[in-house]
């Protein structure tokens, strides 16, 4: 087999029920000359098997002699690609029959880019569409987004290997944040990462997706380091352990901070990002939007957790911060009034929430 453009890398520990199918959406792209390289990672189940069965020549699968963890594995699959980009997938992810092809085109079009990420479409355990994540192309709102959470997507992604082994590849120390410390080390150094305006990859939430195992405290503290190192990469503000660690939490663990230490976390979020370096050349109104856009859902995240532990007393408190902050006419108005008819209608809250971000994301994918 020739030396291919693209290799196709997916880990896998114990694939499930969605692995066939991931893996006859990659071989079932319109682009046809790339290699499929499958790192097997001691699977205890039948994913050898099920991978085996579709007797591919593009399938390149090879099998750790001991459970390395993703991350491991990913540096393991960087080192023994043969193409000069490596696209990222997931064992229970899929992909749109033109990914490759429009990924071909775009490292062909944009040669200067490290990495070239994908908008995605999130789908349940059944299929359903429950929200698009889509992320801007643009260079300086990238390291703008950056700052508090991972940036691109990682499925879909198609990275130039060389540029991601000069920086060290993913760092073994996160087990599930790797990616995220990757985008931020490659923006560090200069390095240029856009996104592709189409949505080509579909991301499956569940509890046992590879992103959700094992999430908790070791999860919260890979994040908060990452945070760490992005703010001191992008903004000039005083580095603050005890700010950075509410604000990791506002975002991440909504339900765990005290009154004072929420509003601490919202003023750290806001300085951060009036104290933005010149490397970050995202346009003004975008930083205030994105900033308003962050303290807004850290008060929706925090009236779910809130609402789940069945705090009424402090659902009010949130919605009544939030309907200060963003004024009469916003959603708190709405929310704090469900409230104060009782615990059964606050308990539909989220319901309602979670059914507009499907029937938005099914609007913008045209399905309407």
């Amino acid at each position: 087999m020739k030396q291919p453009l693209i290799t196709v890398l997916m880990t896998v520990y114990n694939g499930g029920s969605y692995l066939k199918r991931s893996v006859s959406d990659v071989l079932s792209q319109t682009l046809k000359d790339f290699e499929f390289l499958i790192i097997n990672d001691c699977s205890t189940d039948k994913t050898a098997e099920v991978i085996e069965s579709f007797n591919d020549p593009r399938i390149r699968l090879v099998t750790n002699e001991k459970n390395l963890g993703q991350t491991r594995s990913l540096n393991k699959g960087l080192r023994l690609a043969r193409g000069n980009y490596v696209a990222r997938i997931d064992a229970d992810d899929g992909a749109f029959s033109h990914w490759l092809e429009e990924q071909a085109r775009s490292v062909n079009e944009k040669p200067e880019h490290a990495v070239i990420s994908a908008n995605a479409v999130v789908v349940d355990e059944f299929d359903k569409i429950r929200k698009t994540s889509f992320v801007p192309s643009d260079l300086g709102e990238i390291k703008m987004r950056a700052i508090i959470r991972s940036p691109i997507n990682h499925v879909g992604s198609v990275m130039k290997v060389e540029n991601v082994l000069a920086v060290g590849g993913y760092d073994e120390t996160f087990k599930l944040a790797a990616d995220y410390d990757l985008w931020v080390k490659l923006l560090a150094a200069g390095q240029k990462i856009t996104v592709t305006e189409k949505p080509l990859v579909s991301i499956r939430s569940h509890s046992q997706s590879a992103s959700k195992r094992g999430r908790g405290s070791i999860d919260g503290a890979e994040i908060e380091s990452i945070m760490g190192k992005a703010v001191g990469a992008f903004s000039s503000v005083a580095q603050d352990k005890d700010r950075l660690h509410w604000l990791c939490q506002a975002i991440y663990d909504e339900g765990s901070l005290g009154d004072r230490e929420f509003g601490e976390a919202i003023n750290y979020l806001k300085d951060i990002y009036l104290n933005l370096k010149s490397s970050v050349t995202a346009d003004k109104s975008k930083i205030r939007a994105w900033v308003s856009g962050q303290e807004r859902t850290a008060y929706l995240k925090r009236i779910h957790a809130k609402i789940l532990d069945g705090d009424l007393d402090q659902v009010k408190w949130a919605a009544r911060r939030g309907r200060k902050a963003f004024g009469s006419g916003s959603v708190f108005t709405l929310i704090l009034a469900v409230a104060s008819l009782g615990n059964p209608a606050a308990r539909m809250i989220p319901k309602g929430y979670f059914l507009l971000q499907s029937l938005s994301a099914k609007f913008r994918m045209g399905l309407f």
